[in-house]
């Protein structure tokens, strides 16, 4: 077992995002490609979910046109389409792009099963999948246009990955250690970091959520009930994503510094913490 200090890097317990259709794999993982139109209902991306502590980076944060780059149409400004066609953020085998699609109207959380079902700007991610709005870079600004489906406090901390787009994240009080009477409704229980700093927002969970208890096996943060969080067992394994282990559970939360509170279960110490995250946020850990 590693030391109970354990520093976890929070993309272990990151939310693999299918974009536009069925399937949850990072760009270039899927066998399947498409041409043309039919391009962005049928390829899958992924992103930087919600839960996963903060996205920004130098890097990311230098291109306020990022749609620009992802091809032929802007799926961030809804430009390069033709009247009554919309802009969406789309992958191959080879790498993300962009296309033009029937413009759709569900907005900002609403369940979607492909992005053209989302209002022009937004993209289909998360799991369960909702529509949520792009932005670029830190144009908190432009997650705030209402008119255009924004909300009033909405962050761009999301992204993309492999690309330089990012994606809106609404900002809500509420408590990463409550199981119960976290401050986040009822379509949306879960409880999780959207900036280092501390900023938190509330987000669904996959319906398998209630039958997943402490030590429950996982491979996304979703598939725990609200104040858990999905962790590898071996934390001294080579890191990669919960999805490719057959060996991560659910933990409860805990606050590292103020001595595990609430307390740990027994036979579990609060020790594990998580890049991206703030410093006294953890995990309990068996500690055996």
């Amino acid at each position: 077992m590693t030391s109970a200090r354990a520093v976890v890097p929070m993309w272990l317990t990151w939310v693999c995002a299918a974009a536009l259709s069925a399937g949850c794999s990072p760009p270039g993982d899927r066998g399947d490609t498409a041409t043309g139109d039919d391009f962005a209902s049928r390829d899958a991306v992924a992103s930087t979910p919600a839960d996963a502590g903060d996205a920004r980076s130098a890097d990311a944060t230098a291109n306020p046109a990022c749609g620009a780059t992802l091809g032929g149409c802007d799926p961030v400004a809804n430009r390069g389409c033709p009247p009554g066609r919309a802009c969406y953020v789309v992958a191959d085998v080879r790498a993300a792009g962009s296309a033009c699609a029937d413009a759709g109207s569900h907005g900002w959380g609403d369940l979607c099963e492909s992005a053209e079902e989302c209002r022009p700007g937004f993209a289909c991610v998360g799991i369960p999948r909702t529509c949520q709005k792009l932005c670029c870079g830190s144009a908190d600004e432009s997650c705030r246009d209402e008119p255009n489906g924004g909300r009033a406090r909405a962050l761009c901390v999301g992204n993309i990955v492999g690309t330089q787009v990012h994606t809106c994240m609404d900002v809500v009080a509420c408590s990463v250690f409550a199981v119960t009477g976290n401050g986040c409704p009822a379509d949306h229980p879960r409880c999780g970091f959207i900036t280092a700093g501390g900023t938190t927002s509330c987000f669904p969970v996959s319906p398998e959520a209630a039958a997943h208890p402490e030590g429950a096996a996982c491979s996304h943060n979703v598939e725990c009930q609200p104040g858990f969080v999905c962790v590898p067992a071996d934390l001294e394994a080579p890191a990669r994503p919960c999805a490719a282990r057959a060996d991560c559970a659910c933990r409860r939360t805990c606050h590292r510094v103020s001595g595990a509170r609430p307390p740990c279960p027994p036979g579990r110490a609060c020790g594990v913490s998580f890049d991206g995250t703030p410093a006294d946020y953890g995990a309990c850990v068996p500690t055996g």
